[in-house]
């Protein structure tokens, strides 16, 4: 787009900040829309029954830098907030040019793409997109909005000359834990340590800094996604600033050990009609190690995966079970109907209507020729 003219940046950006329309604010659930859409446009979570799950393509997105997750996020909320490249590339320019401090007017700035850009939609949507685009830039803390007015701040000024943002150059892998069991994290924690963090503790409140608390609840969560006693133990260790407090540790290992002490597993029941058989069953070499307790004279407990190599074992031995789970009917016996076709019918249906066989010869033409 080039250089723009400073009279241009003026024009759009100038006015009284005593406006009388006030601008509103990011509603909540505008704000999670876009959160959610981004994260689906992007393959991070999956829905599935009611559930969100991240997927693979996660842990590729907590190894980009802030800066470049910043660009992406932008690059998206402006390609589905303003769906029309015109304005996206006005847009774009202005705020490259522009500098920390820079106040938007949202009226002149929409009528400014409206009168001299080839921007679609109409001063109204135009006005209703640039609002929504600096609203989610003042979510990422690109702008601020003070006196319904939107001024870029010095992040936003880095940003939009493709400046490394200020996290990327003071990110940290550490935070602080108290003896209360409260968490105290920076803004420069590094993504991929917060994200683990989010896993083995809860988020008490948010300001400068973020608080979390370690309960037994987030322990028992990252045990179930996989995390050992040590895993567990290991990484407040390795990511506190100061030694873990003692009450803490021992509480962070003692949770995690107790989790699992109550577990389910798929079993199946193995009936016998007699207690002679199922001794000489109970008491076969082949058999005995997949016998998972006995219940009583006629009945054992096996798991599930071991039904086939049991039943193999003591047809060997010359034993009958009785197949596990439903019977398959024999296709030759189910009596389904088979109807065959016939070659009239053939003929039939590829009959040409009477129409087609007059239409050549008419006999109107036959009959007037046999009386000349």
């Amino acid at each position: 787009m080039g250089r723009i003219k400073k009279a241009v940046l003026d024009r759009a950006f100038s006015g009284s900040p005593t406006c009388s329309n006030t601008v509103q604010h990011f509603p909540e659930d505008h704000r999670n829309t876009f959160i959610i859409d981004y994260l689906k446009e992007k393959k991070l979570v999956s829905f599935d029954n009611r559930k969100v799950q991240t997927t693979k393509n996660l842990s590729g997105w907590l190894e980009l830098s802030m800066t470049e997750r910043f660009q992406d996020i932008v690059s998206y909320a402006l390609s589905h907030t303003l769906h029309d490249d015109f304005t996206i590339i006005a847009l774009t320019g202005l705020l490259v040019e522009s500098t920390a401090g820079s106040r938007f007017d949202i009226k002149k700035l929409a009528y400014f793409f409206h009168s001299n850009t080839l921007s679609q939609g109409g001063f109204p949507r135009l006005e209703s997109k640039v609002l929504s685009i600096l609203n989610i830039f003042t979510q990422l803390g690109l702008f601020s909005l003070i006196e319904n007015r939107f001024i870029m701040t010095m992040t936003g000024e880095r940003f939009f000359r493709n400046e490394n943002l200020p996290f990327d150059d003071n990110i940290s892998g550490f935070f602080t834990m108290q003896p209360n069991f409260e968490v105290i994290v920076g803004p420069e924690l590094d993504p991929r340590v917060r994200f683990k963090l989010e896993l083995l503790a809860s988020k008490k409140n948010r300001d400068m800094t973020l608080t979390y608390v370690v309960t037994q609840e987030g322990i028992s969560r990252a045990r179930e996604r996989g995390m050992s006693i040590e895993d567990t133990l290991n990484f407040f260790k390795e990511h506190s600033r100061n030694p873990v407090p003692q009450n803490v540790q021992f509480s962070i290992e003692s949770w995690a050990k107790d989790y699992g002490s109550i577990y389910f597993e798929d079993t199946v029941l193995m009936r016998f009609r007699d207690t002679n058989t199922c001794n000489s069953i109970a008491h076969m070499p082949e058999v005995a190690p997949y016998v998972k307790e006995r219940l009583s004279s006629i009945v054992l407990v096996i798991s599930l995966e071991h039904i086939p190599i049991i039943t193999s074992k003591i047809k060997n031995a010359g034993y009958q079970p009785e197949v596990y789970g439903i019977t398959i009917q024999d296709n030759a016996s189910s009596g389904g109907k088979f109807i065959p076709n016939n070659i009239n019918k053939l003929l039939e249906k590829n009959k040409l209507p009477e129409i087609y066989n007059n239409f050549i010869f008419p006999e109107h033409l036959l009959s007037d020729q046999g009386k000349q």
